[in-house]
């Protein structure tokens, strides 16, 4: 009887939701309202990467990427099956698809930030390896419709230059917006595809996230030259959460040393064009998923986490043993390979044990 209830209350909400009687801030059980993140397919970066014309090592084990799935049209079974499942989560609609924002538009910030993360990934790797890299502008992935650059910058031009100052970083970028307010016109500097430059007039848009603050409304990504041909199969994946592993993989080919030591390793974090990993979101569906892969795949027996997801990363619940290393660049992760290959225990690294989150850190 008391599940019956629940599900007329539920229907009941939801009914009046599609009606725009209720609004999702206050219908805490319509499913139209909600996305469920559950644990998402897993990849062998090193099967994802190609380093044309470079000689590339083998690699005994695995260096795994995690995703999370994000399932949008839920019913009321699946609020009912999220509540049952420790490895799920029910989160508000509106985080992953802004009423404000038409969901292609969102999809699209998904994919720009797939390339930019596969750049920083690449040049990353190679700044770990040594090599000089040097950004020479900032590329226009893509132009969102009807904002004010709609018309006037086109995709796969680069950004040089704004108000006469020369631009060759995102932050340096942001930087000089910081300078103007939205509804200022300013000139920005763009390299065309043909390789010329030239100046065009831009009425700055506000920033809805952050009032005040004036923004071009392009999806961005640092222009590097890369010495070398890196190919990179993203199929489905996006935002930016795989390029530490991208990272890791890139290395681990263009060296003699199997980074993996034969073990399964897993892991997640955005990287920055430096190094520095970054926090992700969805790490207690992503730690589960590396142990519960699919088609047989091996478990992973160590997850690399970024130190800013390591407290939340705590509470993932797991059903065998695994190892947590907690990382803040991609040269800690080469670090804390190369002590698991030598027998050691990372630092700051401990085990997340099945069927119970791990103790607090002392």
């Amino acid at each position: 009887m008391r599940r019956l209830l629940l599900v007329l209350l539920l229907l009941s909400s939801t009914t009046a939701v599609v009606e725009g009687i209720i609004p999702c801030e206050v219908a805490d059980l319509a499913p139209e309202c909600f996305v469920a993140l559950r644990p998402g397919p897993t990849e062998d970066a090193l099967d994802l990467v190609e380093i044309p014309g470079e000689a590339t090592s083998e690699s005994a084990g695995q260096l795994v990427l995690t995703t999370v799935a994000v399932k949008s049209d839920l019913s009321l079974g699946d609020l009912w099956d999220i509540r049952n499942d420790p490895n799920s989560r029910r989160v508000d609609r509106s985080l992953y698809f802004p009423d404000d924002i038409d969901e292609d538009v969102t999809r699209e910030q998904f994919r720009a930030q797939m390339q930019e993360s596969t750049q920083a990934a690449a040049v990353a790797a190679l700044r770990q390896l040594g090599h000089d890299l040097e950004a020479t502008g900032i590329r226009v992935v893509a132009v969102v419709p009807d904002g004010p650059t709609d018309g006037v910058i086109g995709e796969e031009e680069v950004l040089v230059g704004l108000d006469g100052q020369p631009v060759d970083d995102i932050e340096q970028l942001l930087t000089l917006l910081e300078s103007v307010t939205p509804g200022d016109e300013v000139d920005v500097e763009v390299e065309t595809t043909d390789g010329t430059v030239e100046t065009r007039s831009v009425t700055l848009a506000e920033n809805p996230d952050v009032p005040g603050r004036a923004f071009l409304v392009l999806l961005l990504v640092t222009r590097i030259d890369v010495p070398l041909e890196i190919d990179i199969d993203t199929g489905r994946i996006g935002g930016p959460s795989a390029g530490l592993m991208f990272a890791l993989t890139i290395v681990d080919k263009l060296t003699d040393e199997d980074l993996t030591g034969g073990r399964v390793i897993a892991g997640t974090g955005e990287i920055s064009l430096d190094g520095r990993v970054g926090p992700i979101g969805g790490i207690q569906q992503k730690v589960p998923g590396a142990i519960l892969r699919e088609d047989g795949a091996p478990a992973a027996e160590v997850f690399l986490v970024p130190r800013d997801n390591v407290e939340e990363a705590r509470g993932a619940v797991v059903t065998q043993p695994i190892l947590l290393v907690p990382v803040d660049t991609l040269g800690d992760a080469v670090d804390a390979l190369a002590a698991l290959r030598a027998g050691e225990r990372p630092d700051g690294a401990f085990e997340l044990a099945p069927g119970i989150a791990a103790a607090p850190a002392p």
